[in-house]
């Protein structure tokens, strides 16, 4: 089995982004597991075809290593898989889970690299992959714990690192680099209780009516509004902003993980965004940094008592008062664009509504809201 990284170009769009899509190439096609074949796997890395500038090249050059770096581990794990374990008899875990945070988008696979450090400082730094077995893997889930125990990590990165752990060891297991199912041996970490900032709607309004010079009043409604991440909404452009007759929706896709979004917005959000334009909606937008200090001084000038507030608190606000009004738990799941609901039941617990009904039900009354 070989495989080989190609490249291929993107349709334009009117503002200049990278325009060529890194993909791999299996020859022979790879068989899935239902019994059909693939040729092609996307990547969902990007570069420029022709970068015009040292910042374009530095961002051809990164992304390249890093997808001939996929490519090459791609290779060995399949002709690894047609020869049997014993071409990685000799293979560390630590090389094995790297192997693994290679494959993965660069922002999860930074969290993977997280978690291998902590397998490295637990003692598993010189197992063999073949020699793994379930007393080194309760081994690391108690090391987590006694990290949660001692204050040095919080329950929803423990929660999170062995969850990344598990799927190591799965994908270890069906590509036969493992005969145990050892998954099934040891339990996943539950996420616990995670304190996380929010205001009240009550809180909220105050807060709209509390004059502020920063340009962090915008942008800080709309994601109370929407829950969008500020890395979307910088990002958001006129073009994802359809103003349907049955109510405004957001299409575009997710800067953390190219996730597609569809994203209904209820009148009161749609009206921060203000006239329609072209390119950016929020073109002066302030960086995050700067957003986090704004919103902490102007909940401060608004009497609010809030000192972990920041500007990712403004979506937490949504998902925790859309939870309130609905009791929907999968609707909020899918209101903020989260994978699993997992990850969302920090909220609370589910019941049956459309995403569409739960979020018209979200109106602040912020009064003539307006985006600056």
């Amino acid at each position: 089995m070989n495989v080989y990284l190609r490249v291929r170009d993107l349709k334009p769009t009117k503002n200049r982004k990278p325009d060529q899509n890194l993909r791999l190439e299996y020859s022979p096609p790879l068989n899935l597991p239902d019994g059909k074949k693939s040729r092609w796997k996307s990547l969902k890395l990007y570069i420029y075809s022709k970068p015009h500038n040292p910042a374009e090249r530095q961002h051809n050059k990164e992304v390249k290593e890093l997808a001939e770096h996929i490519r090459s581990e791609t290779e060995r794990k399949l002709r690894a898989r047609k020869h049997g374990s014993g071409m990685v008899s000799n293979t560390l875990l630590i090389d094995f889970l790297s192997s693994e945070a290679a494959t993965k988008t660069p922002q999860t696979g930074q969290q993977w690299h997280y978690m291998i450090r902590h397998v490295d400082q637990s003692g598993l730094h010189s197992i063999l992959l073949h020699d793994l077995d379930i007393h080194a893997c309760t081994h690391f889930r108690n090391y987590l714990l006694k990290l949660r125990h001692d204050g040095k990590l919080g329950d929803h990165t423990i929660c999170n690192y062995m969850r990344y752990f598990r799927t190591a060891v799965r994908v270890a297991y069906k590509t036969g680099l493992i005969t145990e199912a050892l998954v099934d041996r040891f339990d996943a970490l539950p996420p616990g209780k995670s304190e996380r900032e929010y205001l009240t709607i009550e809180e909220l309004r105050v807060l709209a009516r509390t004059p502020t010079r920063s340009r962090v009043r915008g942008i800080a409604l709309f994601s109370a509004t929407t829950g969008l991440r500020y890395s979307d909404i910088k990002q958001l452009q006129w073009e994802n902003v359809r103003d349907d007759p049955g109510g405004c929706y957001l299409v575009y896709r997710q800067k953390k993980n190219a996730k597609p979004v569809r994203k209904p917005i209820n009148m009161e959000a749609r009206k921060l965004l203000g006239e329609r334009g072209t390119g950016p909606v929020f073109p002066d937008i302030i960086n995050v940094k700067a957003a986090n200090g704004s919103a902490r001084r102007w909940i401060e000038r608004a009497g609010i008592d809030k000192p972990k507030f920041t500007f990712h608190s403004f979506r937490h606000t949504f998902a925790t008062n859309l939870l309130a009004a609905t009791g929907n738990i999968k609707a909020v799941q899918e209101a903020i664009d989260h994978s699993d609901v997992r990850t969302t039941q920090i909220y609370a617990h589910m019941l049956p509504e459309t995403v569409r009904q739960a979020v018209d039900q979200m109106q602040y009354g912020l009064g003539d809201v307006q985006r600056s």
